[in-house]
């Protein structure tokens, strides 16, 4: 068994530089499509807020979404095209100067540029999140937080009934009736809603399983999890749906929503896998997806394989109130650090301290504290 593991690992480290290629010739392919990259301002407001940020986002248009999710609450920002422009060129908000008072502007940073000077923020445009496994399920749960435990304990008490999709009728079924409505009550007209065909595809049937929670004999909601094509290489959480009755009830949806994720959890650990990639999340300390992924145990990496990167610079006074309300991870030194923004007096509660480091993940090696004054001060948890 220990010889079949060092197998596996040894054949996926010697793919690795082919993905990278891989990955590289992607990146390449999209800065010569310069139709890809334009200017699009965007606005809207804060979480929890009333405050209206302005962005200005210079770059490619198949990552405009992750700029949403990085500084507006879901659903409440306006977007406008400003036309293309050149990927290797240099631009700036002095190239829009019918844009007036801007508060943030991201920029497209070429892999092979220089760190940006100070005071400007260098933040992959999403993290993936890659979660290890045990070799048991109840393993796993005794690893969880008591909280989710219980909630786990609580989903696994309601009655529901378990279900494999294999049919193109039970994918179509998934797909119609619980994944396109849930990406449009979570993302409205912003969602981004891939063709059926992406998701039933001979290929990928076969190296995938649906999932399906049921009450009554009703489905309730699904999650399709692929299966790896080369040894060593995690499980991939693909796409969760939940049909729109369960999702209009929040206590329903949440022990839906965590039924599925422990039914998807105890699948892979019973196929022998060894860690499953729960997907992508903004680079947003404080995100609750980034938050609930991390509570069942996955850590955040930025993937030296993924070339985007983009510089954010503060353009206003609102830099401070931003930094309260989005935790912003970004890059320094090839290493992933977080800047905060915070009141004086936050500071010395004990619920402040706990919730960094709850929100803390092991590859995130600094937290700086930003205050109103300007001064600076660092924690690590890790």
């Amino acid at each position: 068994m220990h010889q079949k593991l060092q197998l596996k690992t040894a054949l996926a480290d010697a793919l690795r530089p082919l993905k990278k290629l891989r990955s590289f010739g992607h990146y390449l392919g999209d800065l010569v499509n310069s139709d890809l990259f334009r200017a699009t301002y965007l606005s809207g407001n804060l979480p929890g807020s009333d405050t209206t940020i302005k962005v200005l986002f210079l770059g490619n248009t198949k990552q405009t979404h992750m700029v949403n999710d990085i500084f507006f609450d879901l659903n409440t920002f306006q977007k406008q095209d400003l036309g293309r422009i050149n990927p290797l060129g240099r631009y700036h908000e002095q190239s829009y100067p019918e844009l007036s008072d801007l508060d943030v502007v991201v920029t497209n940073h070429l892999f092979w540029a220089r760190p940006p000077k100070k005071g400007v923020y260098l933040a992959p445009m999403f993290l993936e999140s890659i979660a290890p496994l045990p070799k048991t399920i109840e393993e796993l749960l005794s690893q969880l937080p008591e909280t989710e435990r219980r909630k786990t304990r609580k989903a696994l008490k309601a009655g529901f009934e378990i279900e494999f999709g294999e049919t193109e009728t039970d994918y179509r079924e998934f797909y119609e009736q619980m994944w396109v409505p849930l990406m449009k009550r979570r993302h409205d007209a912003n969602a981004s809603i891939h063709p059926f065909q992406t998701l039933y595809t001979e290929e990928q049937v076969a190296r995938s399983s649906l999932i399906f929670v049921k009450s009554g004999g009703k489905r309730l909601g699904g999650i399709h999890v692929l299966w790896p094509k080369l040894a060593g290489s995690p499980a991939y959480f693909n796409k969760v749906g939940i049909i729109d009755q369960v999702s209009q009830d929040a206590v329903q949806l949440n022990l839906v929503n965590i039924a599925l994720y422990y039914q998807m959890f105890n699948t892979a650990i019973q196929r022998g896998n060894t860690a499953i990639d729960l997907g992508v999340v903004p680079p947003i300390l404080n995100n609750g997806l980034l938050q609930f992924k991390g509570k069942w145990g996955a850590n955040c990496h930025y993937l030296d394989h993924t070339y985007y990167k983009y510089q954010i610079k503060f353009c206003s006074d609102k830099q401070q109130e931003i930094l309260q309300s989005k935790y912003l991870i970004h890059i320094q030194d090839n290493k992933l650090v977080a800047t905060v923004g915070v009141k004086g007096e936050e500071v010395q509660t004990p619920s402040f301290e706990g919730r960094l480091k709850s929100n803390s993940f092991p590859n995130l090696k600094q937290i700086y504290l930003a205050y109103p004054d300007g001064k600076i001060e660092t924690r690590s948890y890790n």
